[in-house]
């Protein structure tokens, strides 16, 4: 369908858009339909049709997308802005925890077709998501055949204590790794509600997954998109978290015509290769949070109705530099001695080097960290670390000094992940050791307010993510610390940059903030 829909009316400035140019054909020409339907003029093939005629060639073409014509409606009025209004009284039946007053209000400032909840880590996304998906299959505004929840399969634990309270709605409920979405092509266009948690995981529109979850989306009427980090992945998987919460909520057509109007479009020379990718927008930093904050609501615990409801403590970031702190140079001229006097001697690639930089200086770590407990241990603390180098050696070090522990990487299994969580709150273990990404999400560790890394992922995300495993609701502490050991520069500048990403998500968190306090 070649229409161009205008979207100035919504996104001040911009141009019109094409639907036959989209990256998600449906989503744009859902986009269009809206706009359409807020009394703007389409264009291209659109250009002469009468609005009766308008209206069927997309109802028509909904149907061939398989489609209903109460679903496509819902999604309009959705992307027009009608929301729903759930009691702050109105709880599902047999849940086990009540949701909070701003958990209602986060439900009742998304549209009726669903949205994204980009809520810090340890605000409730979960319990949130839950009331929101049996509101809407009790007050019909979904159908009560399903509900799907697709999210990574390390947080699957955390959905198990809501199973009885959706089955009291769903005929279907369903939790399913997102690596496994491929795998419901076919699947049956009920309806009903899909949950995505973590969404933020999807990864690029070329990835496997991310297609599946797009190929996915059409086949339920409400949709809520769950993700602590929202913005840390970066625009285009914005765009497609927003395009999956409710088809046509990006409102471009593509993330280059988004590119262009944010003025985020930057290109980079890789080798002989030049690569144009989309960055964290600065002049138009405003005009971009405004835009999310349509079809997107996100807290943080310092949010209006979070601190009445929600006591989660301060966190006081420390980096701790550790040991001599030598120049970048000077550690790639020493590795590349070491490797090369082992036979063969080959000069090591430039990638491996640089891993090799990111995860050194771990005995003087250790030797800082001791340093910060003081002469003994005595209280729990939390330990990360990104690389199984790093891991393996710290096991070997909290055995031979009879520290107690428990382990948590990616080849743990979900019922041994869960033990370990139970071990640690329960004290019978001193130290958690996590695998930066495998234990950052989807576990509790608030026993503890202390926590630290030994070497970090390369991934904002990652990084936001694990911060959260102390400084969430449950805790009983005023303030959590944590620490970032780093021994180098590299390292350093490693710590600031995942910092920083996690400063422009705050950034949008205080934009919605200060909209909410106008608005009171």
């Amino acid at each position: 369908m070649k229409w161009t829909y205008p979207i100035a009316d919504f996104v001040p400035g911009a141009h019109p858009q094409a639907v036959g140019y989209s990256d998600r054909p449906l989503c744009a020409f859902a986009a269009a339909v809206a706009s359409f339907a807020r009394g703007n003029t389409l264009r291209g093939m659109a250009s002469g049709l009468s609005d009766a005629e308008i209206e069927a060639a997309a109802a028509a073409q909904f149907a061939s997308a398989n489609v209903p014509q109460s679903r496509a409606e819902l999604w309009v009025r959705a992307l027009n802005g009608e929301r729903i209004s759930i009691p702050h009284d109105w709880q599902p039946i047999d849940c086990p925890i009540a949701a909070s007053p701003y958990q209602i209000d986060a439900l009742n400032a998304l549209p009726v077709a669903g949205g994204c909840l980009g809520m810090r880590v340890g605000l409730g996304k979960t319990i949130t998501a839950v009331t929101g998906a049996c509101y809407r299959a009790w007050g019909g505004g979904a159908r009560q055949t399903r509900c799907w929840i697709l999210g990574p399969i390390n947080s699957h634990g955390a959905w198990s204590p809501y199973i009885t309270a959706l089955r009291n709605y769903f005929t279907d409920v369903s939790v399913i790794s997102i690596d496994q979405a491929h795998k419901l092509d076919g699947a049956a266009n009920l309806g009903g509600v899909l949950i995505i948690d973590e969404g933020h995981m999807l990864g690029a529109m070329s990835a496997r997954r991310t297609q599946a979850m797009h190929r996915l989306r059409p086949l339920f009427d409400v949709c809520y998109v769950l993700t602590g980090t929202f913005l840390h992945a970066g625009i285009e998987k914005t765009l497609s978290m927003l395009d999956l919460a409710i088809p046509g909520a990006a409102v471009f057509s593509s993330r280059w015509k988004c590119g262009e109007h944010f003025r985020v479009l930057v290109k980079e020379k890789i080798g002989s290769r030049t690569v144009t990718k989309l960055v964290k927008p600065t002049a138009t930093r405003d005009q971009f949070l405004e835009y999310i904050s349509r079809y997107c609501v996100m807290l943080d615990k310092d949010s209006p109705g979070v601190a009445e409801s929600a006591d989660i403590p301060e966190q006081v970031l420390e980096t701790v530099k550790c040991g001599s702190f030598p120049s970048i140079d000077s550690l790639v001229g020493s590795i590349v001695a070491e490797i090369t006097a082992v036979p063969p001697g080959e000069i090591p690639h430039a990638a491996e080097v640089m891993h090799l930089i990111a995860r050194s200086g771990l005995p003087d770590k250790i030797a800082a960290w001791v340093k910060v407990i003081g002469p003994s241990l005595c209280e729990p603390w939390v330990w990360f670390a990104h690389y199984t180098e790093t891991l393996d050696a710290l096991e070997m070090w909290l055995e031979s000094h009879l520290v107690s522990f428990v382990r948590v990487d990616g080849s743990t299994s979900k019922r041994d992940r869960q033990e370990a969580q139970r071990m640690f709150q329960a004290g019978e273990v001193q130290i958690f050791l996590g695998q930066a990404t495998a234990a950052g999400v989807a576990i509790d560790l608030f026993r503890a307010c202390k926590s630290c890394t030994f070497d970090i992922s390369w991934k904002a995300i990652d990084y936001a993510q694990l911060l959260g495993r102390t400084a969430r609701r449950g805790s009983t502490w005023e303030t959590c610390y944590h620490y970032d050991f780093v021994s180098n520069p590299f390292q350093q500048s490693m710590v600031d940059r995942v910092r920083e990403g996690a400063d422009f998500n705050a950034s949008a968190v205080e934009y919605q903030d200060v909209k909410r306090r106008l608005a009171v």
